[in-house]
């Protein structure tokens, strides 16, 4: 399979693309033609991970240059459907999964007990389910994605209240409903805040068919094979487009120093080809060391061996990204959130590039920070221009 433009018109989008890659890769696209079923699905799942970050390139460049363009729609039907956009934010998007979900890889998001790690794994499963983030419209709308939600740490009702306050507060942040108000459902009162229930509620009756999620009690024990023949299970039947288990810890004998639960979270990544998102803590050692004198975690001293009694996991992921928070308070949409650090500490395809976001906690919910807007710390309020130095 040759590319359908000529020399001349490669020459115009090489500054973008590797022109030898893009010829190695329709050349590795014709030889599919003469492979059986299984071996060309195995090597059409490799071929998307070896290229996912030229497959990209074009898609980025396809509205822009009729030539990626031309390129971009041969490729196509090989490469359709296949990353998930995580449709969290414009920073998130372009410096952490900047190549969306992948295929076949196993992502690790860590962070402090209560840091926000549930809170973004659910973020990412209800942008998913819906296939919209109102409050980044510039992504617009993706091909509803089903989520297989592991549910290791807390009740599942818990798992769906968070989803519903994040619903009503994606669909009007201002007059959100909060989990916690949730969680005590009994004594809530007020028009208004009954309307927002109402609404968030709604709104993830509308696309809760796209989530499964599994406690406990699905399970006959949380050793890592029966957690695997689980999921393997439930995915045939329905067919997932991604996995996400919270947490790591929960895992029987995650403890151990051993690289088996890893590897085996790894592999299953690839026989079932999804993109599988674990939940894992920091250890307490990694948390002391890298503490500043302001009592704040230092960004540059984490580093993914950081992660609770797994440094296989680590070796195994193909990113590993830490919610650090900053010690810094701001006001946004008329509600006061915290400002975290978000990094890659290992990322095959992400750029490694430290980010601030805020984080709501009460919704659940992960922005993007105004340029310029008022920052809290130490209980002093300056005006300042937010840049990644937050």
């Amino acid at each position: 399979m040759k590319p359908i433009l000529t020399g001349l018109d490669l020459m115009e989008i090489q500054d973008e693309i590797e022109i030898d890659d893009l010829e190695r890769l329709m050349g590795e696209i014709e030889m599919l033609k003469h492979l059986k079923k299984d071996y060309r699905e195995l090597i059409l799942c490799n071929l998307r991970e070896e290229y996912s970050e030229l497959w990209n390139r074009l898609k980025r460049m396809k509205d822009n240059s009729t030539h990626a363009k031309m390129c971009y729609f041969q490729l196509l039907p090989y490469f359709q459907s296949i990353n998930l956009e995580a449709m969290i934010s414009s920073q998130f998007d372009s410096q952490i999964v900047k190549n969306g979900w992948i295929p076949a890889q196993l992502s690790v998001i860590s962070g402090l007990s209560g840091g926000g790690k549930t809170s973004l794994a659910i973020m990412i499963s209800v942008v998913l389910i819906s296939g919209l983030n109102p409050l980044f419209p510039e992504k617009g709308r993706q091909k509803q994605a089903k989520v297989l939600y592991v549910n290791l740490e807390q009740a599942t009702e818990e798992l769906e209240k968070r989803a519903i306050s994040l619903f009503s507060a994606m669909n009007d942040v201002s007059h959100g409903i909060a989990y916690s108000s949730l969680m005590n459902a009994g004594n809530l009162s007020g028009e208004e805040n009954l309307r927002n229930l109402k609404m968030g509620s709604y709104l993830y009756s509308k696309f809760s068919h796209n989530l499964k999620i599994l406690d406990n009690s699905a399970f006959d024990s949380n050793d890592i094979d029966d957690l695997c023949k689980k999921i393997t299970a439930v995915h045939n039947e329905n067919h997932y487009d991604m996995v996400i288990i919270d947490q790591y810890s929960n895992i029987k004998e995650s403890d151990e120093v051993s690289e088996r639960i890893a590897t085996t979270l790894r592999n299953l990544a690839r026989e079932l080809n999804l993109p599988i998102i674990v939940l894992a803590q920091m250890n307490k050692v990694s948390q002391r060391e890298s503490m500043n004198e302001h009592g704040v975690i230092d960004v540059n001293k984490i580093s993914g061996i950081a992660l609770k009694g797994a440094s296989a996991l680590e070796q195994q992921a193909s990113n590993v990204t830490f919610i650090l928070p900053s010690g810094k308070h701001k006001c946004q949409y008329g509600i006061e959130g915290s400002v975290v650090s978000i990094v890659n500490k290992k990322g095959r395809y992400g750029s490694g590039k430290q980010i601030s976001m805020l984080f709501l906690s009460e919704y659940n919910l992960f922005v993007d920070i105004d340029e310029v807007d008022t920052i809290k710390s130490n209980n002093m309020v300056q005006e300042v221009f937010i840049d990644e130095k937050i």
